[in-house]
């Protein structure tokens, strides 16, 4: 595994991809490494390109690195699980001569409400306490 270099707080950046003339890395160069890194070391990588994102903070490349590279935060929905809307999506790939061309509402494959207007569905929806329950589509 390759380790990431530590880029120092001072003006001068040593590090094993291309030093410039003087001895300094610059930002293009350290987002070479930073690319390089990645396959084999993914940590090293994070911190890198954290640590140039800081050096270089007007760089974009840089800026984008760190954040694309940054550990994701994870969250939990106040809605909790989205619901299984397989039935759904079969019911929608052959509905009823009956209710094509209208706004439609299911819940579990089953047909909860159709209107031509999605307005008029929706509040109907939510009067009856399903809004954000029901899948809501036009039927084609």
């Amino acid at each position: 595994m390759l380790a990431a270099p530590a880029i120092s707080t001072a003006v001068s950046v040593r590090s094993p991809s291309r030093p410039s003339s003087q001895g300094r890395v610059d930002a293009k160069a350290l987002l070479g490494q930073i690319c390089r890194l990645v396959a084999d070391d993914l940590a090293g990588a994070r911190e890198l390109a954290a640590q140039a994102a800081a050096r270089f903070p007007g760089h974009e490349g840089l800026r984008c690195a760190e954040r694309i590279l940054s550990e994701g935060e994870a969250s939990r929905s106040k809605r909790g699980l989205e619901p299984d809307r397989s039935a759904d999506l079969e019911w929608l790939s052959n509905p009823p001569e009956s209710v094509r061309g209208q706004w439609v509402a299911l819940i579990g494959g089953d047909l909860v409400g159709a209107s031509d207007s999605l307005s008029e569905l929706v509040e109907d929806l939510r009067d009856r306490g399903l809004a954000g329950k029901a899948l809501v589509h036009l039927a084609d």
